[in-house]
Order: structure tokens, then C-alpha cells, then sequence
């Protein structure tokens, strides 16, 4: 994802709306994808390889390692923009250490 800066006045509220719909999709379409046990880390790596996931150049040319050079230092951005969906998915997720702490 992409940082979003909302504009002031009406369309600023659709415009986070729309941003938190996104994140919650992108974060229930990752639960799909991951086993019945998985870390945090697992989980933004699932949520970011699916900007990869249909792109045929990631087996041919591409760096295998694109998702993991993007979510690894940027475990701390992922924490923050996914907190409020996070705790949307609260009563559905039990939630694991925080990734600093598995990287540790």
C-alpha cells in the first residue's frame, strides 16, 4: 500500500472510509490465504505478495525477494497503518507477538 493523504472537508471521510474498506479486504482476503496458525510477519507478507500474486513477472526476471524487501523494513509502517483493522478483526483473530519481536 501506498500512503494516502485525505483532503480536507466532505470527500475526506468517504476518502478514509474507502481506505479502511481497502485495508479490512486486503487483510480478511490474507486470513483466507494463511494456515490456521500463522505471526503477524506471515500475515503482511500474505497481504503484500498479493500485489504480486497475479503478476507473471515474479517468476520470470523479477526479484524473488520483493515482498520480503518490502514488508521487512517496513514491519513498523504495516503495524500502524493495519492497527485499526486489527482491531476490527479482534473478536475473529487471536493475534501472535508483534513483528520486532520476531525479528529479534
Amino acid at each position: 500500500h501506498k500512503p494516502v493523504r485525505a483532503s480536507s472537508g466532505a470527500a475526506a471521510a468517504e476518502v478514509a472510509a474507502a481506505h479502511h474498506a481497502n485495508l479490512l479486504g486486503a487483510a480478511r482476503t490474507s486470513l483466507l490465504l494463511l494456515p490456521e496458525d500463522f505471526s503477524r510477519y506471515d500475515f503482511y507478507m500474505t497481504i503484500a505478495g498479493l500485489s504480486y500474486a497475479g503478476d507473471f513477472r515474479m517468476q520470470f526476471g523479477e526479484n524473488p525477494d520483493k515482498v520480503r524487501n518490502i514488508v521487512e523494513p517496513n514491519l513498523a509502517h504495516f503495524e500502524d497503518l493495519y492497527a485499526p483493522v486489527l482491531k476490527d478483526l479482534e473478536p475473529f483473530c487471536a493475534w501472535g507477538a508483534r513483528p520486532a519481536e520476531l525479528a529479534g
